[in-house]
């Protein structure tokens, strides 16, 4: 009796463990290789778009970069596309939370309903078409791919796929390409940089340039983001506030600051892109030098006292 309460506990070891073995490698996966949510060949990836059934954002590969397409073709932050790639990529799915479609309505994962849809394309081909809904959780979404019934609840967050082009813009597309060596401000002043220190052309005797000043507006100027795109060009009359010829490393460039008001954010445009971009009223003000504030203040002299007749 004892041999044989031992053959059926052997047995049913034997069971367990081709059963967990059957779990562990379904679908040729394995315990260190945990189910993907989508798989793609990512370098195969051509375009994403991204929309919430009323707004859509498409995101295009460049022999430049990522990019917004459009009337002028705008650079992306490559940075943050890789991350979204990123996301989709390492999303683990190891069992769907739901597979009825009752479940997918309720947690927003349809076709007809659902509150982020990311496509990714491969030329004219649909590589993956997949549906994120409702949270769970902290920084988890249901999500469902859109060739099966299967719900799963995935570490990604829906403002990870925005739907607005302003957040996927390269803030830094007007920033000069590599070091600046000179900065003209027209009808102001032209300083050059030469063995790290920075000279005012035209200087008279009384002149003398404040060398913190000058690096200051050249690392403004080297480090520039605007906020987004503007809504509209600035009047065809107006005139800018400023406008800097600057020479740096990759080429010339020319930035035009406009101001339609007295307080708030500037327009600025260039001769990289025909549109117009909003930059922060901090930023434009810090910009905002004469000749005069680029200059070292001259020692101030103190007018001496009055004798005071201490006589008794």
């Amino acid at each position: 009796m004892e041999r044989h309460h031992t053959a059926l506990a052997a047995l049913l070891a034997l069971q367990l463990l081709v059963i967990a073995g059957i779990w562990m490698f379904a679908d040729g996966g394995s315990a260190s290789e945990p189910h993907r949510l989508v798989a793609f060949e990512r370098d195969a990836v051509s375009a994403i778009d991204i929309d919430d059934r009323t707004t859509t954002v498409r995101i295009e590969r460049t022999s430049d970069g990522w990019a917004l397409p459009g009337e002028e073709v705008l650079p992306v932050d490559d940075a943050k596309v890789a991350t979204l790639l990123d996301k989709l990529e390492q999303a683990e799915a190891p069992w769907p939370v739901a597979t009825s479609e009752s479940s997918a309505e309720r947690f927003e994962v349809t076709a007809e309903n659902y509150q982020r849809r990311v496509r990714l394309f491969d030329g004219d081909d649909q590589a993956a078409e997949v549906f994120f809904g409702t949270s769970p959780g902290f920084r988890k979404v249901h999500a469902r791919l859109a060739d099966t019934s299967d719900v799963y609840a995935v570490a990604f967050a829906n403002f990870e796929a925005s739907i607005a082009a302003e957040d996927w813009l390269d803030k830094t597309l007007l920033q000069p390409k590599g070091a600046i060596s000179a900065i003209t401000r027209k009808t102001g002043y032209t300083i050059t940089q030469a063995d790290a220190a920075w000279t005012l052309t035209d200087a008279s005797t009384t002149e003398t340039l404040n060398q913190d000043t000058a690096r200051d507006l050249a690392s403004k100027l080297a480090n520039l983001r605007v906020l987004g795109r503007a809504e509209a060009a600035p009047a065809a009359d107006a005139v800018a506030l400023m406008t800097f010829d600057i020479v740096a490393e990759g080429g010339p460039l020319q930035l035009s600051f406009y101001r339609a008001a007295e307080e708030g954010d500037f327009l600025l445009g260039s001769d990289r892109f025909g549109a117009y971009f909003r930059v922060s009223e901090y930023i434009g003000e810090g910009l905002n030098l004469d000749r005069q504030a680029l200059l070292v203040s001259p020692p101030t002299t103190e007018t001496p006292a009055p004798a005071v007749n201490e006589a008794s």
